[in-house]
């Protein structure tokens, strides 16, 4: 029996189906295999990069350590360096009493003195003086009317205050000649006359006058 039309168009259609879905089977195969080696791919890729971040962050980790470490070296070192500079302050300070109190003594002919004072030791040897008991107002005064008065010249004032007033004697100790002491002293006293508003300038110019006279008797 020969089968019919319907039949054998039935048959076509189903084969063609089967094709159809053979093909449509195939290519997802296919796009599953792409998908999953782009997957895969990716995955590794991804821990590639989770790799790479736990060696950054492990790094960072140990940056921060070894910051921490410095920071506290930093700090202990300053520290250390601030109390061995308190330490030589106060000897310095201790150093510059000593200098002193040696050098009002005997209207400043106390050779063992002489030549150790340099313009480095000046600001804390007058700091030092200014401190003591009732020496810092008439200081303060001179400062005030003798605007721009040097340390060196300062100290001069302050041995000529304590009646140290030996030129010979204040060049030996200040280091210098005696012609480089007068011209140093010729310049203060025209500095200290423009302040004459200032007792304790009028005190140290009379000083200076009266050691003057005495080198032309």
């Amino acid at each position: 029996m020969k089968p019919t039309f319907l039949q054998i168009r039935l048959h076509k259609l189903c084969t063609a189906l089967r094709l159809h879905a053979i093909a449509m089977i195939g290519a997802c195969k296919r796009k599953n295999g792409y998908v999953k080696n782009a997957y895969e791919k990716n995955v590794c890729e991804l821990n590639e990069v989770r790799s790479e971040l736990k060696k950054v962050e492990a790094r960072g980790k140990e940056a921060k350590r070894i910051w921490a470490t410095e920071k506290l070296k930093m700090k202990q070192e300053i520290k250390r360096l601030s109390e061995e500079s308190e330490r030589l302050n106060e000897t310095v300070k201790l150093n510059c009493t000593r200098i002193m109190d040696a050098l009002f003594t005997d209207g400043g002919r106390n050779v063992a003195v002489h030549g150790i004072v340099t313009d480095e030791m000046l600001p804390t040897i007058n700091a030092t003086y200014r401190k003591r008991k009732g020496k810092g107002e008439w200081i303060a005064e001179l400062e005030k009317h003798c605007e721009g008065i040097k340390e060196r010249e300062l100290f001069v004032c302050i041995l000529y205050h304590e009646n140290v007033t030996d030129d010979k004697a204040i060049a030996s100790i200040l280091h210098t000649t005696v012609g480089t002491f007068r011209t140093m002293k010729s310049r203060l006293k025209k500095k200290l006359e423009d302040a004459q508003e200032c007792e304790t300038a009028k005190e140290i110019i009379v000083k200076m006058t009266d050691e003057n006279k005495q080198m032309v008797k």
